[in-house]
């Protein structure tokens, strides 16, 4: 804490120096002045808490120190000294908020009660200063993500305004007079490559400071404010509310400011004014709609102003690859499904023109084949193989939200797109060749079954079902666990112990009906099976 005393006496001075003591009170520096102008220069210096002044001095007298002292620091406790009983002085002191006012002689006891009155005021003062301190300091801090909050609410519903118009009106100086607006909207989902790299880590700091910038330049003219959407964090809105013919000349002084404090630009979109409160959301609309309407080619035009021109696709949609892209999936030939894709991008990127919105009617139609034919995966004949159908779920639900195919310097990049394609409907070709030969499997064994009686063997079977000999042994063991000839051989062996149950029928007649020509191999098979001669199992079973 620091004291000031101002007299033009000298012994004034040192007595109150002396009267009082200091230490005691945590003072830690006690200051001289012997006129009033000397007084404001260390008052202006020092920032002194309490301070003691004579009435008359020579140039500037008390009152008008006490005067300064009112106009510039309210929280300096001042008690005057003065050997004048003059109402006058006193009136004047009171009027410029003295603290305080003791007459000369001073007396001791007087003094030091006079200076722990003001001591004790000025403690009480600053407790209540710094608590005040900190709840604004709470508020602005808080205050941009109310307004985040707010105004995203009100950009979606404003038929919200009438809850929210006196904290407009207070908060924002945005009064029920407020007739129209004017919206814009800076997007993140394509950034300059130095930034990208710069904020990968701290996009939110990113976020925050490019609000942080326009709301200074906003304010400062008080035409509107910026805030973060919550409902697309990608996105800074700014919201205009006077002045709205100049809101080309505001945006591009945020667009230098951004790159002055960022080294970076930034799309804007730039939408038509609309009536406020109800005309937020078109305003807002008109702003997306006009970064969705930019030239994805042009890469540094960088604002960009809504036109009401009616959106017509290009003429290279992606469903007029879908049969042939359908061909390779059920062939699984990653091959073909890759080239097609690759000649699809080829022809798009040959375009004049290519926008935020053809891309997404682009990745709509790909979400709709990719969906279909996952789906019709999933509708074929469930052979009750658990394994066979456990990825389909991941595939119908996999990751299809539209993101723009920018490579690693933020350009656009169909290529992006074929490689995500290309893994998605490869992973399809596989899902699909494995559910089509576990079918195929199992057709095979139904068709074993029906004709177990006759000659069979790995090649005819593979002539009536198109497939490789050694794939269908391979298949088979691993989709039942068992050899197909010892399948073959368990069924005949299983309809020829139900024929020896009947003693009148020969065993060469029986071998021969289950599809052994020769009654010694077909022993030697029964035998392998059940450990005992077709003989032997019928003595037992005639027992």
């Amino acid at each position: 804490m620091k004291i000031l005393i101002i007299d033009d006496e000298p012994p004034v001075r040192e007595s109150i120096r002396l009267l009082i003591p200091w230490d005691r009170y945590g003072v830690q520096e006690v200051m001289e002045a012997c006129s009033g102008m000397e007084a404001i220069e260390i008052m202006q210096r020092e920032k002194p808490q309490i301070v003691f002044t004579d009435i008359r001095m020579p140039g500037m007298d008390g009152i008008e120190v006490l005067k300064w002292i009112h106009e510039h620091d309210e929280r300096m406790k001042v008690v005057i000294i003065s050997g004048y009983n003059d109402f006058h002085y006193v009136r004047s002191a009171l009027k410029f908020g003295s603290f305080d006012y003791i007459l000369k002689p001073i007396d001791e006891e007087e003094l030091t009660e006079v200076f722990e009155k003001a001591l004790a005021c000025w403690n009480r003062e600053e407790q209540t200063r710094t608590k005040t301190q900190e709840i604004h300091m709470r508020a602005n801090q808080y205050k941009p993500v109310l307004a985040d909050n707010l105004f995203s609410r009100l950009i979606q519903d404003p038929d919200q305004y009438s809850a929210v118009s006196r904290t407009l009106q207070e908060e924002y100086n945005i009064g029920r007079e407020t007739r129209q607006c004017r919206a814009a909207v800076i997007t993140l989902d394509v950034l300059d490559f130095g930034l990208r790299r710069k904020f990968a880590f701290a996009l939110d700091l990113l976020i925050f400071s490019i609000a942080n910038i326009c709301n200074e330049l906003m304010q400062k003219d008080n035409t509107g404010l910026a805030f973060q959407n919550w409902n697309d964090k990608n996105e800074i809105v700014l919201l205009f509310f006077k002045r709205l013919p100049d809101v080309p000349q505001f945006v591009a002084q945020i667009q230098e400011a951004l790159y002055t404090a960022l080294r970076g630009r930034f799309y804007i979109g730039i939408g038509r004014t609309s009536p406020f409160p109800q005309g937020l959301p078109r305003a807002y609309s008109d702003a997306r709609t006009a970064l969705k309407q930019r030239n994805l080619l042009e890469r540094f035009q960088y604002e960009h102003y809504y036109n009401d021109q009616q959106f017509v696709p290009h003429q290279v949609p992606l469903s007029d690859y879908a049969d042939r892209l359908l061909f390779a999936i059920r062939r699984n030939d990653a091959d073909s499904v890759r080239a097609l894709l690759m000649e699809w991008a080829r022809k798009a990127g040959e375009l004049p023109s290519i926008t935020v919105r053809q891309l997404e009617l682009w990745w709509q139609e790909f979400v709709l084949l990719q969906s279909k034919w996952a789906k019709e995966i999933d509708t074929m004949p469930d052979p009750t193989d658990p394994s066979v159908g456990s990825d389909l779920p991941m595939l119908i639900e996999a990751d299809l939200s539209f993101a723009l195919p920018l490579n690693e310097w933020e350009e656009l990049s169909l290529e992006v797109w074929v490689d995500k394609m290309a893994e998605m409907l490869s992973e399809t070709g596989r899902l699909f060749e494995r559910r089509q030969q576990a079918n195929t499997i199992h057709e095979i064994k139904q068709y074993i079954r029906a004709h177990y009686c006759e000659e069979l063997n790995l090649q005819k079977l593979a002539e009536q079902f198109y497939l490789s000999p050694s794939h269908i042994s391979r298949t088979f063991k691993q989709q039942f666990g068992e050899n197909l000839t010892d399948f073959v051989s368990r069924l005949r062996i299983d309809r020829a112990k139900v024929l020896l149950a009947d003693s009148e029928l020969k065993i060469s007649s029986i071998a021969s009906s289950v599809g052994y020509q020769d009654e010694k191999y077909f022993s030697k098979a029964f035998k392998r099976f059940e450990g005992m001669s077709p003989k032997q199992f019928r003595k037992l079973h005639l027992k």
